[in-house]
C-alpha cells in the first residue's frame, strides 16, 4: 500500500526556513535554492550540495504516522545516477545482469610463434 502524505515539508538549515507545500503544484522555494512541491499528492524536493536540510514530512503508512525519510531508507531504490553507473559498469566489463549466471570464462589458446 502506498503511504498517504499528511504533511509535505522541508527545513532549510542554511537560511532556517521551513518550506511547506499544501496542495498539488504548490511549489515553495527559499533564497538558497531549496524547494518542496507536491502537497499531499506527491513529494518532490531539491537543494544544493552545500545546503543541508531536515525532512519534516509525515506520512500515514499502514495505519502509522511516520516520517517520509524513514520510509525511504527502508525502501531505497537506486537513483537515476546509481542506475546509470551500474549500466556503465555492466557495459564496460561486458556483464549483462540476466546472463551473469550462465557466463563462463573462455580459455584462449596461446598464440603460436613461428620461427623462420
Amino acid at each position: 500500500m502506498t503511504p498517504k502524505i499528511i504533511v509535505n515539508a522541508l527545513k532549510c538549515n542554511t537560511c532556517k526556513r521551513v518550506l511547506l507545500s499544501i496542495h498539488r503544484h504548490d511549489f515553495r522555494q527559499c533564497e538558497c535554492g531549496t524547494f518542496v512541491d507536491g502537497g499531499q499528492d506527491y513529494i518532490r524536493r531539491g537543494w544544493n550540495d552545500s545546503t543541508t536540510v531536515t525532512d519534516l514530512s509525515i506520512v500515514l503508512d499502514n495505519g502509522q504516522l511516520r516520517q517520509w525519510g524513514d520510509i525511504m531508507e527502508e525502501k531505497h531504490e537506486p537513483t537515476r545516477g546509481e542506475r546509470r553507473e551500474e549500466k556503465q559498469k555492466r557495459e564496460r566489463y561486458g556483464m549483462v545482469k540476466h546472463l551473469e549466471p550462465n557466463v563462463r570464462p573462455m580459455k584462449m589458446p596461446k598464440p603460436e610463434i613461428r620461427k623462420k
